[in-house]
């Protein structure tokens, strides 16, 4: 399982400085920043996924995106409301699959000869 990056709240850290997503999750959530760490992405789509998995010497038996319910909303009640109506109302949705939070790819080791 793994973060998607298409997922609009990823997309969005993903373009900001760390420094500044330390001040925004201090402000929301009272986070300290020794507490929040820079992160990189590299199996983050179904493809690079896909591809971690194969180069590990497994074969993919199904990959999706995920949905799951906005705890990134959650220091607000107003936030945590709308982001279950997206989730319910619109990521739900096929055409909107890959803005899913998550990504989760089932994969099994290849049968010996």
């Amino acid at each position: 399982m793994a973060p998607n990056k298409w997922h609009p709240p990823i997309m969005a850290a993903r373009i900001l400085p760390h420094w500044v997503r330390q001040l925004v999750n201090y402000v929301v959530t009272g986070t300290y920043y020794q507490d929040m760490f820079p992160t990189y992405y590299r199996a983050n789509t179904i493809g690079s996924l896909r591809d971690a998995g194969t180069a590990a010497g497994l074969v993919p038996l199904k990959i999706e995106y995920v949905s799951n319910h906005p705890q990134y909303c959650m220091f607000s009640v107003s936030a945590y409301r709308l982001a279950t109506l997206i989730e319910k109302r619109l990521l739900r949705q096929n055409r909107f699959a890959w803005l899913r939070e998550r990504i989760i790819g089932h994969f099994v080791q290849p049968k010996a000869c």
